[in-house]
């Protein structure tokens, strides 16, 4: 940093008043702001606001906020493409069909009012007085997938993992009821899309995605279903058996 100095030899020696002098300070400070400015952005490799950096930067892994995202097909968000690990899952899955001669299975369970703490793995099960051992048994040899959301209604999620839609992309809000306009009709879905690679489709359980007829399963990509029936229960509330 530049250091200023004045003699005391310099003030005696000017004949001007206390304004011309507070004056020569100031610019000599001025200078030395200038000098210090100088320094500073020569030392700064890292440019400034209003100039471009020489330096070479940091790797910020996980980061991806510089990148442009790209919509995987036509009814998908955009998002962020990792090629690698992209690369990484075709390349298992390749691997595995050479050694079974056959494509992996895939069953999805879905629960409705299930708590965080439930399942044993999570810190319930017999803690609080049932055990959940399967669950417990897929979460430990799997991945467990902790970053995520959910909604108030069933509808949502269940169309949400049928689609790889946002709820407010696919539109279904609340189950959709008796013949009522709404639901999967002419969605592009998750066992569709399996039927065209080969898979046999099936669903079980509760439905809630529509029940108008182009929303049933056997209208969106399910070779065979046994839904869960509706009821009424006289008083107009619609209720899963």
């Amino acid at each position: 940093m530049p250091v200023v100095r004045f003699r005391l030899s310099d003030l005696k020696s000017t004949k001007a008043s206390g304004a011309s002098i507070a004056a020569l300070v100031a610019g000599a400070l001025g200078l030395a702001a200038l000098t210090m400015s100088s320094v500073s952005f020569a030392q700064n490799i890292r440019g400034s606001a209003t100039g471009p950096t020489t330096a070479k930067g940091y790797d910020h892994p996980d980061q991806f906020i510089h990148l442009k995202p790209v919509k995987p097909a036509d009814n998908m968000y955009p998002v962020i493409a990792h090629s690698e690990q992209e690369q990484q899952a075709r390349g298992k899955l390749a691997d595995l069909e050479r050694k079974t001669g056959k494509k992996p299975n895939l069953i999805v369970f879905l629960l409705d009012d299930v708590a965080w703490t439930d399942p044993g793995f999570n810190g319930g099960g017999i803690a609080v007085g049932n055990e959940t051992p399967t669950m417990d048994k897929l979460a430990n040899e799997g991945l467990n997938l902790t970053s995520a959301y959910s909604t108030p209604s069933c509808s949502p999620s269940r169309a949400t993992i049928m689609t790889g839609q946002n709820p407010l992309h696919h539109g279904i809000l609340r189950p959709p009821m008796y013949g009522e306009p709404g639901g999967l009709d002419g969605a592009i879905t998750l066992p569709s899309i399996l039927k065209k690679l080969g898979y046999v489709t099936r669903g079980a359980g509760k439905w809630h995605m529509g029940e108008n007829r182009g929303s049933l399963p056997q209208n969106v990509g399910y070779d065979d279903s046994e839904p869960v029936p509706l009821q009424d229960d006289g008083r107009g509330s619609v209720q899963s058996l």
